[in-house]
């Protein structure tokens, strides 16, 4: 029901794909362990034909760029919020022609913040650790305890990026001192949610992989095993998705409202060069204009 809804959202938020995708994948690993009907099998049986330790850590990484992508738009937005703020307060000197062109210089770079690029480095490498664990998945017999164990290891990898990612959105993508609004909490929950989630598989993974080393199934019963996974995997992930259906559009996330509007305007302005009187009065548009620059959504 939830992946129906994403996917009719999806229509005006292609952005949404990754999510979705992980959404269907995941439903239909499922649907197959359902089809051989999991209720008479053993605690390791069980755990050894779960989704959660044999597939779901590598569709993780639709989840992952859908956060991380969400995590692009928003400090690309909120950037060139403050790039527009810098060029209303610069429009106060058009008289001085050295800080004219300096400033034509300056809009014609605008390259984008050096963390945009620290969250594609994240992606990159969590998608490295995936492509390593299906090379594991299909190269070697995951019925030995020491695949099993290579598993987990790149499980607990995958673990501690999700756990460096939160570290990085809280200090640097949204620090401290920012405004609390509605675009910077869907960033925040849904990264904490994805760590969550994936410290729940990687203490799945290991567990199984001391069950089949030691032949111990740690008291767990069939129904407590399936509780355990609802409770640290399948519940942060289905948070996550639900969270997609609240938020506005993420295309949108960290923009203004006004950004079309203020562009065209700066444009105007920029086009009026006549001395005295005229520049007087573009320095008093662009002190009028220059707090509209930063967005100013609703506050969690």
């Amino acid at each position: 029901m939830l992946t129906t809804v994403l996917a009719v959202r999806c229509r005006n938020n292609l952005l949404l794909l990754p999510f979705i995708v992980f959404a269907v994948l995941s439903t239909i690993s499922h649907l197959v362990m359902l089809a051989r009907r999991y209720q008479s099998d053993s605690v390791i049986l069980l755990a050894d034909r779960s989704p959660i330790i044999n597939h779901i850590p590598i569709f993780s990484l639709l989840l992952y760029a859908g956060v991380i992508e969400g995590q692009l738009v928003y400090i690309q937005h909120v950037n060139t919020a403050y790039q527009n703020r810098d060029r209303w307060s610069s429009l106060r000197d058009l008289e001085d022609p050295e800080k004219q062109q300096q400033q034509q210089q300056n809009s014609l770079r605008q390259k984008r913040p050096k963390k945009y690029w620290v969250s594609v480095c994240m992606l990159i490498l969590y998608t490295c650790l995936v492509v390593a664990l299906v090379c594991v998945r299909l190269l070697l017999n995951d019925n030995l305890g020491s695949t099993r164990q290579i598993m987990a290891i790149c499980i607990s990898a995958l673990t501690l990026l999700s756990a460096i990612t939160v570290a990085f959105v809280f200090l640097f993508v949204i620090p401290a001192k920012a405004i609390q609004r509605l675009d910077t909490c869907f960033l925040k929950v849904t990264s904490i949610l994805f760590m969550i989630s994936m410290i729940g598989m990687a203490a799945e993974a290991w567990l199984f992989y001391g069950m089949i080393s030691t032949h111990e199934t740690y008291s767990f019963t069939t129904i407590g095993w399936i509780m355990f996974e609802t409770c640290v995997v399948y519940l942060p992930m289905f948070a996550i998705l639900t969270l997609c259906l609240f938020v506005r559009p993420i295309h949108h996330l960290g923009q203004q409202s006004n950004t079309v509007t203020e562009a065209r305007s700066l444009r105007f302005l920029r086009q009026r060069r006549a001395p005295d009187g005229p520049a007087r009065r573009v320095s008093q548009d662009a002190t009028r204009l220059s707090d509209a620059a930063v967005p100013n959504n609703n506050t969690c």
